[in-house]
């Protein structure tokens, strides 16, 4: 969780420091910026690291550098972290922030021990999400912690009927809510023998 607070942080500097300026961020700034961050973040008592912070910090450094330096420089923001609150079928408040919009879509930045599959993706419910109610491109930008740092973009996109199909579910999801009916979910890693 600090390592995609400090990671997005960073990335969030970078592209407001290119939309305002139309150049790129030096990659020391922004380093320092996260740097910042991390201190702020990873002070708190009631974290149980699994791994040392150390650690755990100079990977978020490494992966941060690598986009700054190899995928900012390819993209023009146009819209840094937007939180918006969208009515699902006309009734429904629900907020959604979307990390970066460009031209060619919605940008959602992530951090992975490992990198994302095609299946993965097929059944992802956050692209609809945000791409609702219309559809659209959206690109995930993976930041993967392997030995050496690797950035996996994911380019797809959503039909509006992909979309709508998410507004029926959300639809179901809060008539179980109202009702009290919450049904278990096996295949959710909070199901798992070593997080329940």
């Amino acid at each position: 969780l600090v390592m995609g607070t400090v990671y997005h942080s960073g990335l969030q500097y970078a592209y407001n420091f290119k939309k305002n300026s139309s150049e790129n961020p030096n990659s020391k700034m922004v380093l320092e910026t996260a740097d910042q961050k991390w201190n702020s973040e990873a002070s708190a008592p009631e974290i149980q690291w699994d791994k040392s912070p150390g650690v755990i910090k100079d990977q978020t450094m490494a992966l941060l550098g690598k986009y700054v330096s190899e995928i900012v420089p390819q993209i023009m923001p146009k819209e840094i972290e937007i939180r918006d609150e969208i009515m699902v079928g006309g009734e429904i408040p629900f907020i959604r922030i979307r990390d970066l919009i460009t031209e060619n879509g919605i940008i959602d930045h992530k951090t992975s021990s490992k990198r994302y599959s095609s299946e993965s993706i097929k059944s992802d419910l956050q692209s609809l999400a945000y791409l609702y109610p219309n559809g659209g491109s959206f690109h995930y930008h993976v930041a993967v912690k392997t030995k050496e740092p690797v950035i996996q973009i994911i380019d797809f996109s959503r039909s509006r009927s992909e979309v709508m199909w998410w507004e029926g579910l959300v639809k179901k999801v809060v008539k179980q809510i109202s009702e009290g009916t919450f049904p278990e979910n096996p295949t959710n890693w909070t199901c798992s023998e070593r997080f329940c």
